[in-house]
Formats: structure tokens, sequence, C-alpha cells
């Protein structure tokens, strides 16, 4: 399959992206740029389709876990794997989230977005004053990496593997048995 990306002039913005067709690829702007990535594989939902239903035992009503959502860093629009945010500050009719109601974003490496869940996302997250990011390597052996935003950049609380439990405590408490998380 083909999916064609109509000319532009000028720099992306977010409405450029909800015009764009329905595909299986995944469109985001980085600093007014486009950037695809192809559909996630069944392994990288696995691990996410568990962690979110972790997660969301843990948070109860207050907090809700979007997949797929749109984050405003205007010029940039990411769609995090996942990402928390108080009941309160959602607006059900808006089309993205305001990076100030983001409490908690994760990505999910894969091979097509490595650089970009390791260190791209991460620098703009940090920047929007997100106050927590987590990173599942999805590859091979599952691991859980989260990061807390101390002092203006993301400091890490710990890194989780197979076998083990992640005890995290920001930006809530949870406990994640990272075996639950291997398809």
């Amino acid at each position: 399959m083909v999916a064609l990306v109509p000319e532009k002039q000028g720099p992306w913005i977010f409405t450029d992206l909800q015009q764009l067709p329905e595909t299986h690829l995944r469109y985001e702007i980085l600093d007014g740029s486009l950037l695809m990535s192809p559909a996630p594989n069944l392994r990288h939902e696995f691990v996410l389709a568990r962690l979110r239903t972790i997660i969301g035992r843990a948070i109860g009503d207050e907090v809700v876990a979007f997949a797929n959502i749109t984050i405003d860093l205007d010029p940039s629009f990411f769609i995090p794997d996942l990402t928390l945010a108080a009941v309160s500050d959602v607006d059900p009719a808006a089309d993205k989230l305001a990076p100030e109601h983001a409490l908690l974003v994760v990505e999910a490496v894969s091979k097509s977005s490595r650089s970009a869940d390791r260190i791209l996302k991460p620098a703009h997250y940090t920047a929007a004053g997100i106050p927590a990011y987590w990173r599942i390597e999805s590859e091979g052996r599952i691991s859980l990496t989260a990061y807390a935003l101390r002092t203006g950049r993301y400091e890490e609380l710990g890194t989780w593997t197979e076998g083990e439990t992640a005890r995290i405590s920001e930006p809530f408490e949870i406990e994640i048995p990272i075996n639950d998380l291997v398809p």
C-alpha cells in the first residue's frame, strides 16, 4: 500500500494533520516538518495494552490513560503511545491535549521509532514541562525505564526488565511486574 502525501508549501500545522487521509501510518509534526512512521506491530501493541490495563487498575477514576492522543507542542505535535491526564483537565471535544494537562507520557520503542522515542520526544516533553516520561523497550527483552522531571530535565527513577517488578512513586504509586507485559 502506498500512502500519498499532498504537496505542502511552508511548515506543517495541526490542521494539516487533520486533512490527511486515514492510513496505516502514524503522522506527527516535528517543528513544522511531517514525520511518518509505520503502524506498530502486534508485540508493541500487546505490551501497551497490558501496561494500560495495569495502569488503569492503579490510577482510579480521576485520571484517564489515553492511547494515541495528540499533544500540542506547537510547532510540534506528537502522539505518545500512552498519555495520562486528570479527567478534570480533559475537554472531550478537543482535538489535542495541552502539555500542561499531561501527567505522564509513555513511548514504546520499536525499530522505526528508536531515535524519536529515546532522544527527540523526551527532549520536547522535557521542554514542555511534562512531569513524567516512561520508555518501554519492546524489541527483544521487555524493559521499562521511568523518568521524573526535576530541575528542567528528566532524571531516571529506575529501569526494570523481565523477572523484576517496577515500583514507581511518580506521578503516582504503582507496581508493574514486567513479566505481565511480555507477550
